[in-house]
């Protein structure tokens, strides 16, 4: 029977006397240097990955937009868009989800008899719903005008959505809800009044799903949607 013998590595090395000796302190050093080195280097590569990310995130629900009112407008219908802060549970994991309800009848009655689901809900890991109101950057505008969806009480209107999207009704989860009329014309509920009215122009802010507090530069996207025409636009950094 052949013997086959096994031997452990061991980060040291024998010298020319016989003697085993560790690595010296400067190798070390230059190990350690080299890390640096590549790091700094990988870096901005890794971080623009992460905004190249929020870019495809930001046009797809851009795209999800320009989807619901095209099926209004050509149903003559309401259609309701919810954008879920969360996983639709009680946890606290960071994503955002985004799907699209219409009108049984035709009109803007919310009951979960009346909601026709459309599509499937959207999930985007990588992103989820910010606050850029005070972020300066691109041409966007910054105004008055304009309604942070973030700021939107996510616990109106009271209603509850059909399956598969009853666990994602407001109550149940941080959602926000946004009305299309069979004009095209995107319209947000006044908390007061408890009424749809035309919204000027809405912003949907991103900001990586990995990060917390703070919204800065230039880990953000927007999508802003002007609230009478309907068009939408994407901006970055």
């Amino acid at each position: 029977m052949t013997k086959v013998s096994c031997r452990t590595f061991s980060p040291s090395r024998r010298t020319h006397s016989g003697r085993t000796s560790a690595f010296t302190l400067v190798e070390l050093l230059c190990v350690l240097a080299c890390i640096g080195a590549l790091s700094a280097l990988l870096g901005p590569t890794l971080s623009s990955l992460g905004g190249s990310q929020l870019t495809r995130d930001a046009v797809s629900i851009s795209g999800q937009f320009d989807q619901a009112r095209t099926y209004a407008m050509s149903r003559s219908t309401y259609v309701w868009v919810g954008i879920v802060d969360g996983d639709g549970s009680t946890s606290d994991r960071r994503e955002l989800l985004v799907f699209t309800v219409s009108s049984r009848d035709g009109t803007d009655v919310l009951s979960e008899a009346n909601l026709i689901p459309l599509g499937r809900v959207a999930t985007y890991k990588s992103s989820s719903l910010a606050d850029i109101s005070q972020l300066d950057f691109a041409s966007r505008k910054r105004d008055d005008s304009v309604t942070q969806v973030a700021t939107l009480a996510a616990s109106q209107p009271v209603v509850k959505f059909p399956a598969p999207y009853a666990k994602y009704s407001p109550g149940q989860a941080n959602t926000r809800v946004i009305q299309i009329s069979p004009s095209g014309e995107f319209q947000i509920r006044h908390s007061q009044s408890d009424e749809w009215l035309p919204a000027r122009r809405l912003e949907v802010g991103l900001q990586r799903a990995t990060d917390s507090g703070t919204v800065r530069l230039p880990q953000c996207a927007s999508v802003q949607i002007v609230g009478i025409t309907g068009q939408t636009q994407v901006f970055r950094p």
